[in-house]
């Protein structure tokens, strides 16, 4: 059911301990491009009692205006429009829980096995290279890098709260005389992402990171995460993984780098 940002509050259940059932993206605006609309309505095909919220971006910044002010500062030191999205996609998760998914997703089948699971945060390897080299000519920013264009959490998530603090306290970075794309991926996107997630895994938080397959089809074939990782293998639940479901195809559409 697709509900407008205001209407959350009233219209879904934020239960204390489990991940919401409701699906946040983000667009430019309040119209969703006429390619993307088949990928959007995929997730209330597949999940049509969750519900489903667009957030444009000035509703973004209206809502971090009101509800979290203390990161007003960083929204005007921001270099991106994708940072933007990038910060907001991991607050919002953090404040009502749920579930994130990049508009160029496509869900496959109901994702309610993965929330059965009772993580607090959940999210999947994008590819895992067995060199630096192999990382640099797939222009990635981590040898192991998590996907955070589909994730999800609890309300009140620790991970993502921290992750929020850190990409405030330490963006931008001093040393950095220019700013890329890869300067982007560094520090609001994949690679600020993957190291907040694999330190909670550190600290055994109650987070699951899932195989390239469940949730990053699409994407290029990955090499030895069940081999070289196998401590982040252990905690994924066997009722699922001895499946391999595939539930999420990535389309890839580049919109971010514009």
């Amino acid at each position: 059911m697709k509900i407008k940002p205001e209407e959350i509050p009233d219209a879904v259940s934020l239960e204390k301990g489990k991940i919401t059932q409701i699906v946040h993206q983000t667009w430019k605006t309040s119209v969703v491009p006429d390619n993307y609309k088949g990928w959007v309505d995929s997730w209330e095909k597949h999940n049509p009692h969750f519900h489903h919220v667009l957030w444009e971006d000035k509703v973004i910044i209206e809502f971090i205006n009101t509800e979290y002010p203390e990161y007003l500062d960083l929204l005007g030191r921001l270099r991106r429009p994708v940072e933007l999205a990038d910060f907001f996609r991991y607050l919002v998760v953090y404040h009502f829980g749920g579930i994130y998914a990049d508009l160029d997703t496509e869900c496959l089948q109901p994702i309610d096995p993965i929330l059965e699971t009772n993580d607090d945060f959940f999210c999947c390897v994008e590819k895992c290279c067995p060199d630096e080299q192999t990382m640099k000519a797939l222009r990635l920013v981590r040898p192991l890098q998590l996907c955070q264009w589909f994730f999800g959490g609890v309300k009140g998530c620790v991970l993502l709260k921290s992750l929020c603090d850190r990409i405030s306290t330490n963006y931008p970075p001093n040393r950095v005389a220019s700013w890329g794309l890869e300067e982007t991926l560094q520090h609001t996107g994949p690679g600020v992402f993957t190291d907040m997630v694999l330190k909670a895994k550190e600290e055994k938080q109650n987070v699951t990171v899932y195989p390239q397959y469940f949730f990053a089809n699409g994407s290029c074939g990955t090499t030895g995460f069940e081999d070289d990782y196998p401590s982040l293998v252990a905690s994924i639940p066997q009722s699922i993984h001895k499946q391999h479901l595939v539930f999420i195809h990535h389309h890839f559409s580049g919109s971010w780098k514009t």
